[in-house]
């Protein structure tokens, strides 16, 4: 008990002889500590999927030229809401995410060669262009809200 008490009549004195240098040392650690935890579950998302691609697809950086935002995607088991982009090319597609979700995630070019399938899945709410990639499958890219033009495996 006296531990205690000993404990708790430290703290206060040490923080209310310093205040600036304590409120220093918490903003301090908000700036490290949350960056170092947003970069960590970023990267063990695209562990779910991103990863597998990247390691055949992964290009340096994103293409120049017009994207189209996906309002919904899912890489595998990984769904990514708002923040990937998509532009097809004549020889396939680029794939990337926004800059704040890029710890893991590097930018993709999947030729269409690779791609096996481009059916449409309708559920019950929406409509997913799907792409499987891979012979052996790698993953499966499912995008909502993309448009079909330029993309000769998908028919409407």
């Amino acid at each position: 008990m006296k531990s205690q008490t000993l404990f708790a009549d430290a703290a206060p004195d040490w923080v209310g002889s310093h205040p600036v240098l304590f409120a220093l040392l918490i903003a301090a650690g908000i700036c490290i500590v949350f960056p170092l935890f947003w970069c960590g579950v970023v990267w063990l998302i695209s562990r779910f999927g991103w990863a597998r691609l990247a390691t055949h697809y992964a290009i340096a950086r994103p293409p120049a030229g017009e994207a189209q935002p996906v309002m919904c995607g899912m890489v595998s088991a990984a769904t990514y809401r708002g923040v990937l982009r998509f532009q097809p090319s004549p020889d396939g597609f680029y794939l990337w995410v926004n800059v704040l979700f890029r710890t893991g995630h590097p930018p993709l070019f999947i030729p269409w060669s690779d791609v096996i399938s481009g059916p449409i899945e309708n559920t019950r709410r929406c409509q997913f262009v799907v792409f499987k990639i891979g012979d052996p499958l790698l993953a499966t890219v499912r995008l909502m809200g993309i448009s079909l033009a330029g993309i000769p495996l998908a028919s409407p």
